[in-house]
Protein backbone atom coordinates (compact mmCIF):
# COMPACT_ATOMS: atom_id res chain seq x y z
CA UNK A 1 0.00 0.00 0.00
CA UNK A 2 1.33 3.44 -0.91
CA UNK A 3 1.44 6.21 1.75
CA UNK A 4 -1.34 8.31 0.19
CA UNK A 5 -3.77 5.39 0.05
CA UNK A 6 -2.89 4.46 3.62
CA UNK A 7 -3.43 8.02 4.81
CA UNK A 8 -6.73 8.29 2.96
CA UNK A 9 -8.00 5.02 4.49
CA UNK A 10 -7.03 6.12 7.99
CA UNK A 11 -8.79 9.46 7.43
CA UNK A 12 -12.01 7.87 6.17
CA UNK A 13 -12.01 5.43 9.11
CA UNK A 14 -11.41 8.35 11.50
CA UNK A 15 -8.22 6.73 12.81
CA UNK A 16 -5.80 9.61 12.31
CA UNK A 17 -5.02 9.57 16.03
CA UNK A 18 -3.48 6.12 15.53
CA UNK A 19 -0.77 7.47 13.23
CA UNK A 20 2.32 7.91 15.38
CA UNK A 21 5.54 9.67 14.49
CA UNK A 22 8.65 7.84 15.69
CA UNK A 23 11.87 9.65 14.85
CA UNK A 24 11.81 10.13 11.06
CA UNK A 25 8.89 7.90 10.14
CA UNK A 26 5.13 7.66 10.53
CA UNK A 27 3.76 4.39 11.87
CA UNK A 28 0.22 3.59 10.76
CA UNK A 29 0.08 0.29 12.59
CA UNK A 30 2.40 -2.45 13.79
CA UNK A 31 3.24 -3.55 10.23
CA UNK A 32 2.91 -0.37 8.16
CA UNK A 33 5.22 2.64 8.32
CA UNK A 34 6.69 5.22 5.93
CA UNK A 35 9.50 7.79 6.08
CA UNK A 36 8.21 11.27 6.90
CA UNK A 37 9.89 12.72 3.83
CA UNK A 38 8.54 10.18 1.32
CA UNK A 39 6.75 11.81 -1.62
CA UNK A 40 3.08 10.96 -2.16
CA UNK A 41 1.06 10.99 -5.39
CA UNK A 42 -0.77 14.12 -4.22
CA UNK A 43 0.29 17.14 -6.28
CA UNK A 44 0.05 20.82 -5.51
CA UNK A 45 -1.38 23.31 -8.02
CA UNK A 46 2.19 23.88 -9.18
CA UNK A 47 2.61 20.17 -9.91
CA UNK A 48 4.92 19.42 -6.98
CA UNK A 49 4.49 16.19 -5.03
CA UNK A 50 3.63 16.62 -1.35
CA UNK A 51 5.57 14.67 1.23
CA UNK A 52 3.74 12.49 3.72
CA UNK A 53 4.79 14.84 6.52
CA UNK A 54 3.14 17.80 4.77
CA UNK A 55 -0.11 15.93 4.12
CA UNK A 56 -0.35 14.69 7.71
CA UNK A 57 0.04 18.29 8.86
CA UNK A 58 -2.63 19.54 6.45
CA UNK A 59 -5.14 16.89 7.42
CA UNK A 60 -4.71 17.22 11.17
CA UNK A 61 -4.49 21.01 11.31
CA UNK A 62 -6.37 22.54 8.38
CA UNK A 63 -9.81 20.90 8.67
CA UNK A 64 -9.31 18.62 5.65
CA UNK A 65 -10.53 15.85 7.93
CA UNK A 66 -14.07 17.26 7.59
CA UNK A 67 -15.13 15.12 4.65
CA UNK A 68 -18.47 15.54 2.96
CA UNK A 69 -20.66 13.22 1.00
CA UNK A 70 -18.44 12.80 -2.06
CA UNK A 71 -15.49 11.67 0.06
CA UNK A 72 -17.15 9.42 2.62
CA UNK A 73 -20.20 8.27 0.69
CA UNK A 74 -22.48 9.21 3.60
CA UNK A 75 -24.88 12.11 3.17
CA UNK A 76 -25.19 14.46 6.15
CA UNK A 77 -27.70 17.33 5.98
CA UNK A 78 -26.09 20.76 6.19
CA UNK A 79 -27.68 21.74 9.51
CA UNK A 80 -26.49 18.52 11.15
CA UNK A 81 -23.03 18.90 9.66
CA UNK A 82 -22.66 22.45 10.97
CA UNK A 83 -23.71 21.48 14.50
CA UNK A 84 -21.07 18.76 14.58
CA UNK A 85 -18.21 20.95 13.38
CA UNK A 86 -15.72 22.55 15.74
CA UNK A 87 -14.27 25.92 14.88
CA UNK A 88 -15.05 28.04 11.82
CA UNK A 89 -16.38 26.45 8.65
CA UNK A 90 -13.48 25.87 6.22
CA UNK A 91 -13.72 27.80 2.96
CA UNK A 92 -12.11 24.98 1.01
CA UNK A 93 -11.90 21.22 1.63
CA UNK A 94 -9.59 19.06 -0.47
CA UNK A 95 -10.83 15.63 -1.55
CA UNK A 96 -8.32 13.12 -2.92
CA UNK A 97 -9.52 10.67 -5.54
CA UNK A 98 -7.95 7.87 -7.56
CA UNK A 99 -10.58 6.88 -10.11
CA UNK A 100 -9.45 3.34 -10.85
CA UNK A 101 -6.94 0.78 -9.67
CA UNK A 102 -4.95 1.40 -12.86
CA UNK A 103 -4.46 5.08 -12.08
CA UNK A 104 -1.27 5.85 -10.19
CA UNK A 105 -1.91 9.57 -9.89
CA UNK A 106 -4.37 10.80 -7.29
CA UNK A 107 -6.36 13.85 -8.31
CA UNK A 108 -7.09 16.57 -5.78
CA UNK A 109 -10.52 18.23 -5.93
CA UNK A 110 -11.22 21.44 -4.07
CA UNK A 111 -14.73 21.58 -2.61
CA UNK A 112 -15.75 25.21 -2.16
CA UNK A 113 -18.85 26.79 -0.67
CA UNK A 114 -18.31 30.30 -2.03
CA UNK A 115 -17.86 30.40 -5.81
CA UNK A 116 -17.88 34.19 -5.56
CA UNK A 117 -14.34 33.91 -4.22
CA UNK A 118 -13.13 32.30 -7.45
CA UNK A 119 -10.91 34.37 -9.70
CA UNK A 120 -11.77 34.68 -13.39
CA UNK A 121 -8.98 32.28 -14.42
CA UNK A 122 -10.11 29.67 -11.87
CA UNK A 123 -13.56 29.11 -13.38
CA UNK A 124 -12.02 26.97 -16.10
CA UNK A 125 -11.06 24.45 -13.41
CA UNK A 126 -14.60 24.04 -12.07
CA UNK A 127 -15.96 20.62 -13.04
CA UNK A 128 -19.09 20.13 -10.93
CA UNK A 129 -21.63 21.89 -8.76
CA UNK A 130 -24.20 20.70 -6.23
CA UNK A 131 -27.24 22.83 -6.98
CA UNK A 132 -29.70 24.06 -4.37
CA UNK A 133 -32.64 24.45 -6.72
CA UNK A 134 -32.55 28.23 -6.26
CA UNK A 135 -31.94 30.76 -9.03
CA UNK A 136 -29.93 33.04 -6.75
CA UNK A 137 -27.20 30.39 -6.45
CA UNK A 138 -25.96 31.34 -9.92
CA UNK A 139 -25.96 35.09 -9.43
CA UNK A 140 -22.75 36.65 -10.80
CA UNK A 141 -21.60 33.37 -12.37
CA UNK A 142 -19.69 34.07 -15.62
CA UNK A 143 -22.23 32.30 -17.85
CA UNK A 144 -25.18 33.65 -19.82
CA UNK A 145 -27.74 31.03 -18.75
CA UNK A 146 -28.34 27.58 -17.24
CA UNK A 147 -27.81 25.88 -20.58
CA UNK A 148 -24.25 27.18 -20.79
CA UNK A 149 -23.58 26.42 -17.13
CA UNK A 150 -24.54 22.76 -17.37
CA UNK A 151 -22.83 22.29 -20.70
CA UNK A 152 -19.54 23.28 -19.10
CA UNK A 153 -20.09 22.11 -15.52
CA UNK A 154 -21.61 18.85 -14.26
CA UNK A 155 -24.62 19.46 -12.04
CA UNK A 156 -25.94 17.36 -9.14
CA UNK A 157 -28.96 17.89 -6.93
CA UNK A 158 -29.20 16.08 -3.58
CA UNK A 159 -32.61 15.28 -2.10
CA UNK A 160 -34.26 12.84 0.27
CA UNK A 161 -36.66 10.42 -1.41
CA UNK A 162 -39.62 11.65 0.63
CA UNK A 163 -39.02 15.35 -0.09
CA UNK A 164 -41.87 17.07 -1.88
CA UNK A 165 -41.85 17.01 -5.66
CA UNK A 166 -42.08 20.80 -5.61
CA UNK A 167 -38.58 21.02 -4.16
CA UNK A 168 -37.14 19.57 -7.37
CA UNK A 169 -39.53 21.29 -9.78
CA UNK A 170 -37.04 23.92 -10.94
CA UNK A 171 -34.12 21.49 -11.01
CA UNK A 172 -35.96 19.18 -13.41
CA UNK A 173 -35.76 21.97 -15.98
CA UNK A 174 -31.97 21.95 -15.79
CA UNK A 175 -29.48 19.45 -17.18
CA UNK A 176 -28.49 18.06 -13.77
CA UNK A 177 -28.43 14.62 -12.17
CA UNK A 178 -30.87 14.25 -9.27
CA UNK A 179 -29.44 12.08 -6.48
CA UNK A 180 -32.15 10.69 -4.18
CA UNK A 181 -31.10 9.53 -0.72
CA UNK A 182 -33.20 7.38 1.62
CA UNK A 183 -33.46 8.57 5.21
CA UNK A 184 -33.94 5.00 6.43
CA UNK A 185 -31.64 3.01 4.14
CA UNK A 186 -28.39 4.85 4.77
CA UNK A 187 -26.31 1.93 3.51
CA UNK A 188 -27.39 3.04 0.03
CA UNK A 189 -25.57 6.38 0.39
CA UNK A 190 -22.28 4.92 -0.77
CA UNK A 191 -23.77 3.52 -3.98
CA UNK A 192 -25.17 6.96 -4.78
CA UNK A 193 -21.79 8.55 -4.04
CA UNK A 194 -20.06 6.11 -6.37
CA UNK A 195 -22.54 7.12 -9.06
CA UNK A 196 -21.48 10.74 -8.56
CA UNK A 197 -17.82 9.81 -8.92
CA UNK A 198 -18.47 7.68 -12.02
CA UNK A 199 -20.33 10.51 -13.73
CA UNK A 200 -17.65 12.99 -12.71
CA UNK A 201 -14.88 10.79 -14.06
CA UNK A 202 -16.68 10.36 -17.38
CA UNK A 203 -17.34 14.11 -17.58
CA UNK A 204 -13.74 15.09 -16.80
CA UNK A 205 -12.33 12.62 -19.32
CA UNK A 206 -14.72 13.79 -22.06
CA UNK A 207 -13.92 17.42 -21.35
CA UNK A 208 -10.20 16.78 -21.52
CA UNK A 209 -10.64 15.19 -24.96
CA UNK A 210 -12.59 18.12 -26.36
Amino acid sequence: MDPLTALREMTIQNKLDQIVRVNNEYRFNSTLSFPCTIETAYRSKQGNLYTLETLVYFITNLHIKHHDYIQDGVFIPTDVKMKGMKGPKPECVTVLKKFSSRDRVVTAYEVRDKPSALKAEEWGRVVAVFVLGKEWQFKDWPFKDHVEIFNKILGFYMRFEDDSVESAKIVKQWNVKIISISKNKRHQDRAAALDVWDRLEEFVRSRSRS
